[in-house]
């Protein structure tokens, strides 16, 4: 099989959390008793839908596999995974959802780890509150010195590199959002685009090594401007990148089950 990286997205709205009901039936229990828990309808919703369509697009890639058939588990670190039995069975995948107002998103990669991550442009965010909890001194100077319209969209995009990296890697909250550098290759629109983190730990590193070639793995992170938000991906794999496919999704392809 050809190694192959897709990204599907779904647009996501609070008009459609009536639906809800007629999602459930795609979910694990596990996965129904989590969404029942939140509070808020919204967080319901997002959560419902990007687990239906994580499970829909799996069953694109081996349709025979029912959506509701999948089964997950997490790492010791805590990034879902498909379970090893299942994998058994029709080779190594790897996974990653993203959900935020307006959005939801998945990511599946039969070759190495895949970690998405997404976030409104317009979201209400303290900038000198959060800037020392997410970015470098460095990437701080960068954004202090652009206009100030043009400053949250700088931070949100090197936020959600990072945190799609980590989400890639399994390591979560065991790296300080600070300690990883980020460095956009066009410098003609330095905050989309192609981009390379430095400071990020990857599997299998041991001390002294070179973070950024471990064991024959690269970091390659893209992020990716829509209308509305912005789309960070990370895929971490052998040292040549590979495409990901970009298709977008309709509410009425998910409630069709």
């Amino acid at each position: 099989m050809n190694n192959n990286l897709s990204v599907t997205v779904l647009g996501s709205s609070p008009a459609d959390t009536d639906q809800l009901e007629a999602l459930l039936p795609l979910l694990s229990d596990e996965e129904r008793s989590r969404q029942s828990t939140m509070r808020l309808a919204s967080d319901r919703w997002n959560f419902a839908l990007a687990h239906c369509l994580l499970r829909k697009e799996l069953s694109r890639w081996h349709p025979s596999i029912a959506p509701q058939s999948w089964i997950f588990e997490r790492t010791k670190t805590g990034k879902p995974v498909i379970s090893a039995h299942q994998q058994t069975g029709i080779g190594p995948l790897d996974i990653n959802i993203t959900h935020t107002d307006g959005l939801v998103a998945c990511a599946i990669t039969n070759c190495g780890q895949v970690g998405i991550d997404a976030e409104r442009w317009s979201r209400d965010i303290a900038i000198d509150r959060l800037a020392r909890d997410v970015l470098t001194h460095r990437e701080r100077t960068l954004i202090a010195k652009l206009p100030k319209d043009r400053q949250k969209a700088a931070f949100i995009s090197h936020w959600t590199l990072k945190e799609a990296s980590l989400k890639a890697t399994g390591i979560g909250l065991n790296v300080e959002l600070p300690s990883l550098d980020c460095h956009f290759a066009n410098s003609e629109q330095p905050f989309s685009g192609v981009a390379n983190i430095k400071g990020l730990p990857l599997p299998g590193e041991t001390s002294g090594t070179d973070r950024e070639n471990t064991g024959g793995q690269i970091m390659h992170l893209e992020l990716f401007e829509r209308a509305d938000h912005a789309l960070a991906l990370a895929h971490l794999g052998q040292q040549a990148p590979v495409s990901p496919s970009l298709s977008e999704c309709r509410l009425s392809d998910l409630l069709a089950h």
